[in-house]
């Protein structure tokens, strides 16, 4: 009858779902948009229950992720305190690092060698992921297509 949430965050629509983040568990979930608005959970099992795990739905571990975009029936989600970007497959429930060494820092190249420092936010457009990258104070380009990351430049 009712689902308990913790800092949901980063809303994406698909179709008929609706994606989040659920922060404070390190969750991905959706609510149906549909008659029975019930949630799911595709990873993340707990409140308590955080960690840096590539894996299939309870064995699959996030830590405080704050954004997520859909793309091409995948979540990607901003998997801020691993300084990762990962790639969520709502069917298999499978959830697998797509972009971040895991260490923070800022180094742009292939999407296995890339760092980030906190990312926050994620947007998806013509083949490309848009990510916030807090602690950099950057906007920085995981190109799906390739697999490299780059650092948008920005003028005023």
């Amino acid at each position: 009858e009712a689902a308990w949430l913790a800092q949901p965050m980063g809303l994406a629509v698909d179709g008929d779902r609706l994606y989040f983040v659920d922060s404070e568990s390190s969750a991905v979930r959706w609510v149906d948009l549909g008659a029975d608005g019930e949630v799911h959970t595709i990873v993340g099992t707990g409140l308590f229950d955080f960690g840096d795990a590539d894996g299939v739905g309870e064995a699959a571990l996030l830590q405080h992720p704050q954004g997520s975009t859909v793309a091409d029936g995948v979540v990607y989600v901003a998997d801020s305190y691993n300084q990762k970007i990962k790639r969520v497959d709502p069917r298999t429930r499978q959830a697998r690092t797509l972009a971040g060494t895991g260490q923070p820092g800022r180094q742009d190249g292939p999407a296995s060698r890339a760092a980030f420092h906190e990312p926050g936010g994620v947007s998806a457009a013509r083949g490309r992921l848009y990510v916030a990258d807090t602690n950099n104070h950057a906007v920085r380009v995981v190109d799906l297509l390739r697999g490299e990351v780059s650092t948008l430049e920005l003028r005023w």
